[in-house]
């Protein structure tokens, strides 16, 4: 089986430590994935920035790739 690769866009920032927590967990679950921050600058909430965000960068990833895209 392949190593998996995991983009990962959200709304979490830098400066907490979510996007590491995530991260981390992912981790956890999966120790061969290939994690890929996309960014996690995407505004609070914003469903359509995401899902406008995801339109342009998903098509330029392989296929299998799992995208992860965490708006709260």
């Amino acid at each position: 089986m392949p190593t998996p690769l995991i983009t990962v866009t959200s709304d979490l920032g830098e400066r907490e430590p979510s996007a590491a927590i995530l991260k981390g967990t992912l981790l956890t679950l999966s120790p061969e994935a290939r994690i890929l921050d996309l960014s996690h600058e995407i505004s609070p909430h914003s469903i359509p920035e995401a899902a406008m965000f995801a339109a342009g960068a998903v098509p330029s990833f392989p296929e299998g790739t799992i995208h992860l895209i965490n708006v709260a």
